[in-house]
């Protein structure tokens, strides 16, 4: 299978051109994530499909939306929906690298993102440089979160 070469003009498509039902959204952005990481990711288990950014230092120590200060050196995320304490695995197709990472804050706030990092979570799952990549959300007992 041939690698493309600019997999996240396909995937920010796909993800615009996403709005059918979440199991053929899932299943497209996995297919999407074959073709930038050269592996096929099993729909089964992931909670979401989708792109992923992180936030860093112009955010340490104000206040996420939970009350918490926040800290770009540990594991945690922000997601718009799903309940705080909520801890996952991420999953990178791209680099096969994975972390579990704990919800604290709301957002992202950008068109399109699923999820945004702390940077921590960003460098464990290999995804740390200036653009947004694709990433699976599974449930931390998801045997792929032992891949990192």
């Amino acid at each position: 299978m041939r690698v493309a070469r600019k997999p996240l003009e396909t995937i920010k498509h796909v993800a615009s051109a996403a709005v059918a039902s979440v199991n053929s959204v899932a299943l497209t952005v996995a297919s999407v994530g074959s073709v930038a990481s050269n592996t096929v990711l099993d729909a089964a288990g992931v909670i979401q499909h989708g792109i992923a950014s992180w936030y860093g230092a112009k955010f340490q120590n104000k206040r996420t939306a939970n009350g918490e200060r926040f800290n770009m050196n540990d594991l945690t995320a922000a997601h718009p929906t799903l309940p705080f304490g909520t801890r996952l695995c991420a999953y990178s197709p791209l680099t096969g690298k994975s972390v579990i990472v704990r919800i604290n804050d709301r957002g992202p706030f950008v068109k399109d993102r699923i999820i945004d990092f702390s940077k921590a979570a960003a460098q464990a799952l290999g995804i740390l440089h200036s653009r947004p990549d694709v990433v699976a959300l599974l449930h931390s007992s998801d045997q792929r979160c032992s891949m990192g």
